[in-house]
């Protein structure tokens, strides 16, 4: 790392990076448990694959077919997974806060 002290590294100035940085694992699981909670419990008393559907499709930007073809299903299937999600979590991906509170969810295991 250079002496100059106004270098940051990129990984440091990203929001992913200060969230990392400011949230302790821990104090994630209620909120996690609280957003996916009721996905998860979904997804193992049916098989439905809500959890990982959501993931991949967040991940992909919202990018239904980029999402179908990771998961190698039809892009209906991700879209009716989608839609069972939106049911079941009682949040809306068209809505931001929304989209936020699951991809943190998601995210958070990833710390």
């Amino acid at each position: 790392m250079p002496a100059d002290s106004s270098y940051v590294d990129a990984e440091q100035a990203s929001s992913w990076g200060l969230l990392r940085e400011a949230l302790r694992p821990a104090a994630l699981a209620p909120f996690t448990t609280a957003v996916l909670g009721a996905l998860r419990e979904h997804d193992r008393r049916t098989g439905s694959e809500l959890v990982p559907t959501l993931r991949r499709y967040l991940d992909a930007d919202g990018n239904l077919e980029t999402a179908a073809r990771e998961l190698g299903v039809h892009r209906n299937t991700v879209r009716t997974r989608l839609r069972t999600a939106e049911r079941v979590s009682r949040r809306r991906l068209d809505r931001p806060r929304d989209r936020l509170e699951l991809w943190l969810a998601l995210s958070a295991e990833d710390l």
